[in-house]
């Protein structure tokens, strides 16, 4: 009994001394913040392991990881002086294979950095094949450069049916979503070629008009380089939970004209109205080319103005599926091509009962 009265007052006076002793040893070390973590890093690439917990590794290497757009970003794309750029220039100048490969349908990520995020380009077609090359190419080199995990659909509405930009638009969203997760959606036309890297294909917290110069509308205005404030045509990039609020692009337009218009009016009545990127950042040259004779315009147009903030919760992303269909999809070398069919009688009677 005295023997193990001994041992528990020995092993008492150890406790002690072990919980007076440790902390005096210690007082001045502190938990390595955020900034000391950088400051290791900055001298010789590696952290010192001993002073980091694994909470703080894991947030080093999220740190370090990151892809660094602004690295590889130039500016002007092309040497192409501003006089120049209002000129029809020769096609083979604006055509490009200044990229690395792909995989198969197009798709790509940084091999060596986390990317800033996953874009999805969706481009609606009808016998551009020229044009669609160049722009193709053209996506790939800026994507590229801007360090994004990015795919590209071509999404072609088959014949007779007259051009709907908005079916397509909306058709592309689901597919693309159906094959992986994207944190931004940019709908751009074939005929629109990038001028500068620097024009962020990735999506803000509104809706972002893209194409603030067009070189289209530039040869008759340089100054404004588009038809009119509100105007939203060409290319623009929203975020997969704002293109759900607008509810897409109405499926009503048929024929040229009067889609932009149409999500520009339902943007601001979900309370997300468009932004517009810079005008010296933002600039693209409008490939020349005449109107599809299948591209009729659209004289149902104004009409359909005045019913859009009533209907677009009731038509559009959410019925889309109702009037049309996927025919066929094709993983080609360097984007995914899909073919679409749509009865516009359907489309058209579903507007009769809203």
């Amino acid at each position: 009994m005295r023997k193990f009265l001994l041992l528990v007052l020995a092993g008492a006076i150890v406790i002690g001394l072990y919980t007076y002793v440790t902390p005096k040893l210690f007082q001045h070390e502190t938990k390595p913040s955020l900034k000391d973590i950088r400051l290791a890093t900055s001298t010789n690439g590696n952290p010192h392991p001993n002073n980091l917990s694994s909470v703080e590794q894991t947030i080093l290497n999220v740190i370090s990881n990151k892809c660094k757009r602004e690295l590889l970003l130039k500016g002007e794309l092309f040497n192409i002086s501003k006089p120049d750029i209002l000129t029809d220039l020769p096609l083979n100048v604006l055509n490009t294979h200044d990229f690395l490969p792909v995989k198969k349908g197009g798709f790509y990520e940084p091999e060596n950095c986390e990317p800033l995020t996953r874009t999805v380009i969706i481009i609606p077609y009808r016998n551009r094949e020229q044009h669609l090359k160049i722009i193709i190419n053209n996506l790939h080199r800026i994507l590229q450069r801007q360090q994004l995990k990015y795919g590209i659909f071509v999404i072609e509405l088959s014949l007779p049916t007259t051009f709907n930009i908005g079916v397509l638009m909306n058709m592309g969203f689901l597919l693309a979503n159906n094959i992986s997760e994207y944190d931004c959606f940019v709908f751009h036309d074939v005929d629109l070629i990038p001028l500068d890297d620097r024009i962020a294909y990735h999506c803000d917290v509104s809706p972002k008009h893209m194409s603030a110069f067009n070189t289209k509308y530039a040869k008759v205005n340089i100054a404004k380089a588009l038809p009119y404030s509100t105007y939203v045509g060409g290319v623009i990039s929203l975020r997969g939970v704002d293109y759900k609020k607008l509810n897409g692009f109405s499926n009503a337009y048929f024929g040229w004209g009067g889609t932009d218009d149409d999500i520009e009016i339902r943007a601001k009545a979900a309370m997300i109205p468009f932004k517009r990127e810079n005008q010296n950042i933002g600039r693209y040259y409008a490939l020349p080319h005449q109107r599809d004779s299948n591209n009729t315009e659209n004289l149902l147009k104004g009409s359909l103005f005045k019913s859009a903030r009533k209907r677009y919760l009731n038509e559009g992303l959410n019925t889309v599926e109702k009037c049309c269909k996927r025919l066929s999809i094709v993983y080609k070398d360097l984007y995914v091509h899909v073919t679409v069919s749509c009865d516009e009688n359907i489309v058209m009677n579903q507007l009769l009962n809203l």
